[in-house]
């Protein structure tokens, strides 16, 4: 199969580690030839229209054209449907064309627009509302969940300096995003706050190590805390992760089970996270310890997976669990989708 795939790249961004993962299991995937194109990519140039492109690939047949997570805009105040380049006339090539969607609380009318205009064929979402998404744009869509990737495996640390940990955002302040504010009342329970920035510990916790690095809702929380308090990149997270008994989860805006469960038990830190019936497919092989979101239970449910996890603490991830979720997994699945499809 020979795919161009359309996509900013990803290096240059400390917050998109998903897409690049993606992008990187894709490459080595031995049932594809990947092109590359877009913004920081060789070959770029914004003038190309289409079959430009496909003369920079190489390819002669089999071409799949993927319009991968970052080509369309998830920046509200865009206008335009297409960041990197209007131009291109999608809609009158013969090849299969498919769609990630990414981020549908951001410009969804515009991607749908897109989508749309451009008679695409088949098209792929992290998020789980696929009916919602095949209304909208008349195509076939499926769901491929975040995941894990698979150079987390055999580094775990065996003793863990942190009981729990939380690092992210507080809360989505955009307003289709319909986030919660569980986040911060969690944070409340562990501190005394200020400006959404944790001042001191609660006596009732001096004997738990929590570690916790998050980024406030408005403007003055994130000024005072950039002089402070030093964001992490990605490899911070991951030993962040690596060095917790617990990590606590929680669900992404429009309720997207995000990447940080997946990575967690790749990191071999158990998940505390809020209740939820849509973990009941992805998660079944894998004991999630959840608390309700009002928080009426949230301490006990904390202490108790703590004293588990005291009591043995050699045990071990869902080795099936993982092997059912890496990014390589989500990737072959995807290809598999296309090569249905294409044969319909």
């Amino acid at each position: 199969m020979n795919i161009i795939f359309f996509s900013e790249n990803m290096k240059k961004y400390k917050s998109a580690n998903y897409q690049r993962e993606f992008m990187n299991e894709l490459k080595k995937n031995e049932l594809t030839k990947v092109f590359f194109y877009g913004p920081g990519f060789p070959n770029f140039n914004k003038l190309d229209d289409l079959n430009t492109i496909i003369k920079k690939s190489s390819f002669k047949n089999k071409i799949i054209l993927f319009v991968g997570h970052s080509w369309l805009s998830d920046n509200q105040n865009l206008k335009t449907n297409n960041k990197i380049n209007n131009n291109l006339d999608f809609k009158s090539s013969e090849f299969m064309k498919v769609v990630f969607l990414n981020k549908e609380y951001v410009n969804l009318n515009e991607k749908i627009k897109f989508i749309k205009e451009n008679k695409f064929n088949l098209g792929f979402t992290h998020h789980h509302e696929i009916s919602k998404y095949e209304k909208l744009t008349k195509i076939k869509f499926h769901q491929i969940p975040f995941a894990f990737s698979s150079n987390l495996l055999n580094q775990q640390n065996k003793k863990k300096y942190y009981d729990i940990c939380f690092t992210g955002v507080l809360q989505n302040q955009n307003k289709n995003s319909f986030q919660s504010d569980i986040r911060l009342k969690v944070m409340k329970v562990f501190f005394i706050t200020l400006f959404d920035i944790p001042i001191f510990k609660r006596k009732r916790f001096k004997d738990i190590n929590v570690y916790w690095n998050t980024i406030p809702r408005y403007k003055f929380g994130k000024i005072i805390k950039k002089i402070f308090f030093k964001s992490l990149n990605n490899d911070q997270y991951i030993e962040i992760l690596k060095n917790s008994k617990i990590s606590l989860n929680f669900l992404s805006p429009i309720n997207l089970i995000s990447p940080r469960y997946f990575e967690s038990v790749a990191c071999g830190a158990r998940i505390l996270c809020e209740e939820s019936d849509l973990y009941k497919n992805l998660f079944k092989d894998y004991d999630l310890k959840q608390f309700k979101s009002n928080l009426s239970d949230f301490e006990n449910s904390l202490f108790e997976l703590l004293k588990k996890i005291k009591s043995n603490e050699s045990i071990n991830n869902s080795n099936t669990f993982l092997s059912k979720n890496s990014w390589k997994n989500r990737v072959q699945k995807v290809i598999n989708l296309i090569e249905q499809n294409d044969s319909i």
